[in-house]
């Protein structure tokens, strides 16, 4: 009997390591890529600061601006979206009119 509880322990063992083995072999590879992703954040807002650092307000004002094709996309868009809510508002008072729900 001690013969066969060894082995089952053996079993156990040698389980528990394959498993602790793969685990280690998943993390690992993402506590690296967390690693490299944090530092390029860290080096990428440290050269941005440091580029920044000597503009004038006017540059860092350019820099901010919103390009105007953006504004001019923008303005299309917010415009047309007003239009469809107009007419789904008017599509519903219609609708709501219409007691038996057929057009």
């Amino acid at each position: 009997e001690s013969g066969g509880h060894a082995d089952f322990v053996a079993r156990q063992v040698d389980r528990y390591f394959a498993i602790f083995a793969t685990r280690v072999g998943d993390v690992v590879p993402m506590a690296v890529d967390l690693a490299l992703v944090q530092n390029l954040g860290r080096d990428l807002a440290h050269r941005v600061a440091d580029l920044t650092h000597g503009l004038g307000d006017e540059e860092v004002a350019a820099l901010l601006a919103e390009d105007p094709d953006v504004a001019a996309q923008r303005t299309a868009l917010e415009a047309d979206l007003a239009r469809l809510a107009a007419a789904r508002e008017t599509l519903d008072a219609f609708l709501a009119g219409d007691e038996s729900g057929d057009l």
